[in-house]
């Protein structure tokens, strides 16, 4: 069964990047989200998965930009995109920690 994990970077806080002491992050499994948003998903590691490097953040460097793992019976695969792009579902199981 296929698994998501979502983790929030950057922002103002600077969420989950190296020496944070605040992290965002969640898990869902595939068959929890409805199937237009699995398609979307879907979509989305196909268009990030063949970058070399994650999504640039432009002009906006206080915005977010999402982590997403997604965890299959043949291995874990990861690409990283910004706010925008990013399911509603997904960013709804999020949730902030002190680490």
């Amino acid at each position: 069964m296929a698994e998501y994990k979502i983790e929030r970077l950057g922002g103002f806080a600077g969420f989950g990047l190296p020496g944070s002491h605040l992290a965002s992050r969640g898990r869902i499994a595939a068959a929890q989200l409805e199937q237009q948003v699995q398609d979307a998903l879907e979509a989305l590691f196909a268009k990030h998965a063949k970058a070399r490097r994650p999504a640039t953040r432009g002009p906006a460097r206080d915005m977010f930009s999402y982590r997403i793992t997604r965890t299959t019976d043949s291995g874990e695969q990861s690409i990283e995109v910004p706010e925008a792009d990013v399911p509603g579902a997904l960013i709804n199981c999020i949730k902030d920690e002190l680490i």
